[in-house]
């Protein structure tokens, strides 16, 4: 949980507060969620944090945090610092559905952005239907997600399934939209 309350101070120094109203990460277990939240909270920050969850529900999550919060002296709890969106769990950690294995070609295909079918890519399908389903629960249309890895994913023959589809245009992979955008402002 500390190495991402580092990288929420990272942030900050990148412009964070100016460019951003809302923050989205995938959650499994609740560490790298509950890390940017303290950090949001430790500033006094207003941005509202989000988490996809990839495999447990809502409660399990909670209680994991809760849990965490308490160790570390914050009498706070999950709620107060997140809001945890479990609706797209599917079948659970290690699956992927045909949508979710489109979700991923198409950002691919269209940003040149990697996202694995276990992990970032659950919850970036999740950002994008809930941007379609609730996106009042959104404090603005500035949201940054963060993507945590599990890269490795795509390599064990699972996106075969997507990429070998008749018509799949997968393979022709658009580069960044703008050259010269800085990787650090």
């Amino acid at each position: 949980m500390f190495a991402f309350i580092s990288l929420f101070q990272e942030l900050i120094e990148q412009g964070l507060f100016d460019n951003f109203d809302d923050i989205v990460v995938s959650i499994a277990t609740g560490c790298t969620a509950a890390g940017i939240a303290v950090g949001n909270y430790l500033t006094g920050s207003k941005l509202r944090i989000h988490a996809v969850s990839i495999a447990l529900s809502k409660e399990e999550l909670t209680k994991r945090i809760d849990q965490m919060l308490s160790d570390i002296g914050l009498t706070l709890g999950a709620n107060d610092i997140m809001d945890i969106i479990d609706d797209y769990i599917g079948e659970g950690y290690g699956t992927a559905t045909e949508g979710l294995l489109e979700t991923i070609t198409n950002v691919s295909a269209n940003t040149g952005i990697l996202l694995d079918p276990y992990y970032t890519g659950k919850g970036t399908q999740g950002l994008l239907e809930e941007l379609k389903k609730t996106p009042s629960r959104f404090q603005g249309k500035r949201i940054l997600f963060i993507h945590t890895g599990g890269i490795f994913g795509l390599f064990n023959g699972e996106m075969d399934r997507v990429m070998n589809l008749p018509g799949n245009h997968a393979y022709y992979i658009n580069e960044w939209p703008e050259k010269d955008i800085p990787l650090v402002q």
